[in-house]
C-alpha cells in the first residue's frame, strides 16, 4: 500500500496516544486509556445492540506501518474497523474490545520488544498482521507467556509450529507454493516458470516454497531473478527475465517493487503470463500498469475484495465506511488489500471465539477456547475455522489452505471464474519442506 500515514492513526474520530516503543492505543472508535475506554463511537454502524460497559478487554495488534520495506497502514486501518464493528454489537461478552497497536516497523528487535509488550501487557489476544522479519525472536516470547496469536500471517517456521498460533490463512506456507498449480489450472500453455524476488533473507523462504510449488506443479523452474530492494531502475531484471525464456513470471517483491517491474517489463515489449500474491498489492494501483497486470493471475487465500455479494467483505465494508466516517485513516474502501481482509477476518474470528466462553474473558480461557475452536462460520470468506493441527506436519498451524485464482476487473481483484473452488494445496499432498 502506498498511501502511508501515522502509525499514531486516529480511531473514531479522536487521536490515538502512541507510546515511545511504537504502540498506538484504539478502542473500536475513541481515543482511550484503559481506565477510559467504556463506550464506543462506533454506534453508527448499528442501534441493534447495548454499548457495551464495564473492564474493557484488551487485544495487541502488531503490524508494520509507514516503512520503505512494507506498509500495511490499510490492515491497521481493517482492524480498527472492526473492533469498531464488535463494539457496536455489543463488545465481547458486554466488555469493551481495546485495541493497542504496535508498529515493529519492519525490524526484528522492534518485533521483539512487541512480543515483550504482549507478554508483559494485560492483553487476553494478539492479532495482526506479521511480525516481518523478527518472528524467531518475538514468537517464542509469545508462546512463552501462553497468549493466543490470532489471526496474524505465518511468514517463518516458528510461526506455524507455535502452539499458540492460530492463522485464518496460510500465508507463505500455501500461498508461494499454490501459485504453480494455479498456473497449470488456468494457464495449461505455460511450461516453464521463472521467478523475480527481493535479494533478501527474508525472501529466501518464500522463493524456496515458490520452487517447490512449481515441481509439484510438475512445470520446470527456470531461473530466480534477484532484485536489491535499493533498485532504481528496473530496467536490467526485466530484460534477464526476457532472455531467461519462461512462459510465466511469479513475482516476490512488495507492492511497490512489483509495480515497479512490471512497468519495466512492459516498457521492452515482454509481456508473459505473470502471478504472484494478491495480498501485496492495491489492486487500483496494479491495474493502472495495464494489459500485463490486468491479464494476470492473482493468488488470493479469501473470496477478494471484489466479490461484494459475499455476507462477510460486505461487512467488512460497512464497518470500514463507518470506521472512515469516524476519521480513521488508510479506512478508505479504496485502500482495502489482501492484508486488510486478513486483519479484518482475524478480528471476527477472536470475536466469535471469545463471545463463546463460559466465564471471564482473560488470556488463559481465549488460549484454551481457540485450542477448542471447531467449525467456527467466518461468512464463507474462509471456510469455517477448526483448530489446528492442519494436514501438513511440517506446518501444523495452517488449517486454512486454500488458494484462489484472481484477475483485475475495474480495478478490483475477482474470482477467475464464478463460483470457483480453491486449489487446497496441502489437501492434494504437497508438503512443505519448510525454512
Amino acid at each position: 500500500n502506498s498511501s502511508g500515514s501515522s502509525a499514531a492513526t486516529t480511531a473514531g474520530g479522536a487521536a490515538t496516544t502512541a507510546a515511545a516503543d511504537g504502540a498506538a492505543t484504539t478502542s473500536g472508535g475513541a481515543a482511550t486509556t484503559a481506565a477510559a475506554a467504556a463506550t464506543t463511537t462506533a454506534a453508527a454502524a448499528t442501534t441493534a445492540a447495548a454499548a457495551p460497559t464495564g473492564t474493557p478487554i484488551k487485544i495487541l495488534h502488531v503490524n508494520t506501518s509507514d516503512q520503505p520495506q512494507a506498509n500495511q497502514n490499510e490492515a491497521v486501518a481493517a482492524a480498527q474497523a472492526a473492533v469498531m464493528g464488535i463494539n457496536a454489537r455489543g463488545g465481547i461478552k458486554g466488555h469493551p474490545l481495546v485495541m493497542d497497536y504496535c508498529n515493529n516497523k519492519f525490524d526484528p528487535n522492534q518485533s521483539v520488544a512487541c512480543a515483550r509488550q504482549a507478554a508483559d501487557g494485560d492483553y487476553v489476544a494478539v492479532t495482526g498482521g506479521w511480525y516481518l522479519p523478527g518472528d524467531a525472536g518475538a514468537v517464542p516470547i509469545e508462546s512463552a507467556a501462553n497468549i493466543a496469536n490470532v489471526g496474524m500471517v505465518p511468514v517463518a517456521l516458528v510461526d506455524v509450529q507455535a502452539p499458540n498460533w492460530f492463522p485464518v490463512e496460510g500465508g507463505v506456507y500455501a500461498g508461494y507454493p499454490g501459485i504453480a498449480s494455479l498456473i497449470k489450472k488456468y494457464h495449461p500453455e505455460v511450461k516453464k516458470v521463472a521467478i523475480a524476488s527481493t535479494d533478501t533473507s527474508a525472501a529466501t523462504n518464500s522463493v524456496n516454497l515458490t520452487i517447490q510449488g512449481i515441481d509439484f506443479a510438475d512445470l520446470q523452474y527456470t531461473s530466480n531473478v534477484k532484485i536489491p530492494f535499493t533498485a532504481t531502475d528496473y530496467a536490467p531484471y526485466a530484460a534477464a527475465l526476457k532472455s531467461d525464456g519462461a512462459d510465466a513470471v511469479i513475482i516476490v517483491l512488495s507492492g511497490e517493487g512489483g509495480v515497479a517491474l512490471l512497468k519495466a517489463m512492459t516498457q521492452i515489449g515482454f509481456t508473459p503470463l505473470v502471478s504472484g500474491p494478491s495480498s501485496v498489492y492495491n489492486s487500483k494501483d496494479l491495474a493502472a500498469v495495464g494489459p500485463i497486470a490486468t491479464n494476470g493471475l492473482w493468488e488470493g487465500f479469501t473470496v477478494p475484495e471484489g466479490q461484494k455479494d459475499n455476507p462477510g467483505i460486505a461487512r467488512m465494508y460497512k464497518e470500514l465506511a463507518a470506521a472512515e466516517k469516524s476519521g480513521v485513516k488508510d479506512s478508505s474502501a479504496s485502500e482495502v488489500t489482501g492484508y486488510s481482509i486478513n486483519a479484518w477476518l482475524g478480528m471476527q474470528l477472536f470475536e466469535k471465539v471469545a463471545n463463546g466462553i463460559q466465564g471471564d474473558v482473560t488470556r488463559a480461557s481465549v488460549l484454551e477456547a481457540m485450542k477448542n475452536a471447531k467449525n467456527v462460520d467466518l461468512d464463507g470468506v474462509v471456510p469455517a475455522y477448526s483448530a489446528p493441527p492442519g494436514p501438513d506436519p511440517a506446518v501444523p498451524r495452517v488449517v486454512n489452505d486454500q488458494v484462489y485464482g484472481y484477475k483485475l476487473v475495474n480495478g478490483e481483484m475477482q474470482l477467475v471464474e464464478p463460483n470457483e473452488q480453491p486449489i487446497r494445496i496441502l489437501q492434494q499432498g504437497f508438503r512443505n519442506q519448510a525454512g
